[in-house]
């Protein structure tokens, strides 16, 4: 089967990426048109910081198919798809129900099925790097803590007001 080749996931973990980051702006843009400066701040922030320590470590790809020209660790895809997923957990839903929110309090059906969604995505581009041989297993896992980190920055920190004193 030529058609599941490694250039293929390579491909479907980008589309699941931006399908994810999508949905989010699409969220925001109908719910809180306030945060889509904190959120493209934040994926902004994921890619600065992704190249930044690739820089730094400059860790060797996995063996495999496919080329590419810079280090693997951490993996960006990755890290920009769970600041993705976090932001909509910690930053989107503390938003609508109040500072002590918890995982039992997604109440709404439409929220539950968003979340589900999104996590889908996210979980996938993850596999799709290591089935691609983008990334190892260690990539992957630093992405989704850098992804966690940064959406956790957001929560108490808002770009977008302007506070006067």
């Amino acid at each position: 089967m030529d058609f599941f080749t490694f250039a293929f996931y390579d491909k479907l973990s980008d589309f699941t990426l931006f399908s994810s980051i999508a949905l989010l702006f699409l969220y925001l843009f109908l719910k809180h048109k306030d945060k889509i400066i904190d959120f493209s701040v934040a994926l902004l922030i994921a890619i600065t910081v992704s190249k930044v320590v690739k820089y730094l470590t400059n860790f060797p790809r996995p063996e495999g198919i496919l080329v590419f020209d810079d280090a693997s660790f951490p993996s960006m895809h990755t890290a920009m798809a769970f600041t993705t997923f976090f932001f909509f957990i910690n930053v989107c839903h503390r938003l609508r129900y109040g500072k002590e929110c918890y995982f039992k309090d997604f109440r709404k059906p439409m929220d539950i099925a968003f979340l589900i969604v999104l996590f889908i995505l996210n979980f996938f581009t993850a596999i799709f790097r290591i089935t691609s041989t983008a990334h190892s297993l260690i990539d992957v896992i630093a992405g989704i803590i850098l992804g966690l980190i940064i959406s956790l920055v957001f929560v108490y920190y808002d770009v977008s007001v302007k506070r006067e004193r």
